[in-house]
């Protein structure tokens, strides 16, 4: 399975270098040092402008990386989309060692476990992620000292909860640990950890019914991310609620165009901007400028026509889920403009897809099951082995034991005889 997986990625790396820009090389390079191929990492990364990130893929091809470049090698991975999260989380344990340091906290081994944990959490199953969380806790834990770096570490650490009181409805509970998280982000000044407070808060906020405070808080994001050099990677998810909470609500049409054509234009994520045009344009009057412009922007002059154009590029592009989401606002857009005959196709689509994920999903549930219970055996196979080579090892000590015992009374015994033979020959002689 190892090779397997390596040989795709080693195929996937010279089906990016055909493309020759820098973006490719990097993704490439990127590959390369995920199956350890150092060389060969080294010889494309010469190729390309350095830069921040280019330095830290040095570092890690050179074998001395902090963990600021590791937290940058992964997050950078982890945010490529057709990407499997558990491949980068194998990486993660296999080569990134818990500091050994046990009187000062590490905040970026600390990032690299709280992102680890965030991305099996969404990507893959919340079992695999209570696994690592686990680990973070245990390492945050041994640290006794209050200073800064540990009170921001228990707020990344307790972010996974968080989502677990989401996903058991547990209002109360999630909101009272986001307002102290947001307290003590206050108290240190960090606008990231703020950022992340006020990001799960939405959340809450949303499951009270609260439209008005939702958009409130995702403004206020807004607000501190455009006075920040680096946008923190909370930034796009809050980019995606805004514009659902502007389109849901209505009226907010010059808002919602600006924000639309930002994250069209982005970098990374202008596929995803597929499904938030859908969800616009199934709420506007399809004659009115604004969708006309929307039409001419992607080279369309219908909605059926744009559904079925930025389905074939997310296609493309998106992966099993974001798919999901784009045909599923596609179908009711589609549904709401009186388009039934097309609706009712792409919710065909969108059937489809739902069963091919749950299929997989059962599939890889299934191939993770089969691979436990092979470790499992194995293991039992070898505490058996153990257990038979300590109890021959027992059997061996004792039947020496015994060999010692009869030798010694034999050598008693002889020595005894010679005695008595002695004796009597004195007697005799007397």
């Amino acid at each position: 399975m190892k090779n397997t997986t390596s040989f795709l990625l080693f195929l996937l790396t010279f089906s990016l270098f055909a493309q020759t820009n820098d973006k490719n090389k990097i993704a490439l390079i990127e590959n390369f040092i995920l199956i350890q191929q150092q060389d060969s990492a080294q010889y494309y990364l010469n190729q390309v402008d350095k830069s921040k990130y280019t330095h830290s893929l040095q570092q890690i091809i050179s074998s001395t990386p902090s963990y600021d470049d590791c937290y940058n090698f992964i997050s950078k991975v982890g945010d490529r989309s057709n990407f499997s999260y558990q491949k980068l989380s194998k990486y993660i344990n296999d080569e990134i060692k818990t500091p050994t340091n046990t009187k000062k906290i590490d905040l970026d081994f600390v990032k690299i476990k709280w992102l680890q944990v965030s991305k099996l959490r969404d990507e893959t199953t919340i079992e695999a992620a209570n696994v690592e969380q686990r680990k973070l806790d245990s390492y945050i834990n041994q640290f006794e000292s209050n200073d800064k770096n540990l009170q921001k570490a228990r707020i990344y650490a307790s972010t996974h909860q968080i989502v677990l009181y989401l996903i058991e409805n547990k209002v109360k509970e999630g909101k009272d640990l986001c307002l102290s998280n947001l307290e003590k982000s206050i108290q240190l000044k960090d606008d990231v950890l703020k950022i992340m407070s006020l990001y799960y808060l939405c959340d809450f906020i949303l499951l009270e019914g609260d439209l008005g405070g939702y958009i409130k808080i995702c403004e206020e994001i807004s607000e501190i991310e455009s006075k920040r050099q680096f946008k923190t990677s909370y930034y796009l998810g809050n980019l995606i609620h805004t514009l659902d909470a502007y389109i849901y609500k209505g009226g907010q049409d010059e808002k919602i165009l600006k924000l639309l054509q930002e994250l069209y234009n982005g970098e990374n994520t202008k596929d995803l901007s597929y499904s938030l045009y859908a969800k616009f344009l199934g709420n506007l009057n399809l004659n009115a400028p604004i969708a006309k412009n929307i039409f001419k922007q992607f080279e369309v002059n219908n909605l059926i026509e744009f559904s079925k154009k930025t389905i074939e590029l997310g296609e493309e592009t998106l992966n099993s889920h974001d798919l999901y989401q784009l045909l599923r606002e596609a179908s009711e857009a589609l549904e709401k403009q009186g388009d039934l005959k097309e609706a009712i196709a792409v919710i065909k689509q969108s059937n489809v897809l739902i069963q091919k994920i749950y299929s997989q999903d059962l599939a890889n549930s299934l191939a993770e099951v089969k691979t436990e219970n092979l470790i499992k055996v194995k293991n039992e196979k070898l505490e058996i082995q153990r257990l038979k080579s300590t109890f021959y090892a027992i059997v061996i000590v004792f039947s020496m034991l015994l060999v010692l015992i009869i030798i010694y009374y034999l050598a008693r015994n002889k020595r005894q005889r010679a005695q008595n033979n002695k004796k009597r020959v004195l007697r005799e002689f007397k």
